[in-house]
């Protein structure tokens, strides 16, 4: 694909400026889709928030950092074992991903669900469920930082994942 600059029309210009941060240019999509089998509507929410401009230079410094965004922090089917174990290593760990919570009656206790990482029974704070509604909804891809402490012990079982903070465009 071509990385030659596109030239704006008015029209352009003008949903740039009344919709910051919403207008997201599809040549821009393109160009990072093709490098990443991430669903569409993720790389969008990242051009969107990193991109936003008609400043060519703002624009390769935002596609520098969703392009670096999305190498250190999506997690490919065959990196999850190396995940966990840089959650556990590190403490705290930024990923990509889908997180859907369900409410487990028997437990009286929310319990969050990564789908890239293959992790069920990861600790939430119900003040993230009050703030994203739509994890029980069919869930939410969202930028999520774990924390690991194998101290937590549930019900004589160890669950040591936190969901520490989750940052979503449905907030």
């Amino acid at each position: 694909m071509s990385d030659e600059p596109i030239t704006l029309d008015p029209i352009d210009l003008k949903s740039a400026e009344q919709f910051p941060g919403l207008v997201v240019r599809k040549d821009l999509l393109r160009r990072v889709r093709s490098a990443y089998s991430v669903p569409m509507f993720v790389i969008e929410f990242l051009l969107g928030r990193y991109c936003a401009s008609t400043d060519p230079q703002v624009i390769e410094e935002g596609l520098a950092f969703v392009r670096e965004t999305l190498r250190s922090k999506y997690v490919k089917p065959d990196e999850r074992e190396l995940v966990k174990a840089r959650i556990k290593q590190q403490a705290t760990y930024e990923v990509i991903d889908k997180v859907k919570v369900r409410l487990v009656e028997t437990h009286d206790k929310y319990w969050a669900e990564l789908a890239n990482i293959n992790l069920d029974y990861v600790n939430i704070e119900d003040s993230e469920i009050r703030r994203h509604e739509r994890l029980l909804q069919g869930g939410v891809w969202a930028e999520v930082t774990l924390r690991y402490d194998d101290s937590y012990v549930f019900k004589n079982q160890n669950r040591p994942f936190f969901i520490e903070r989750l940052r979503s465009s449905s907030a």
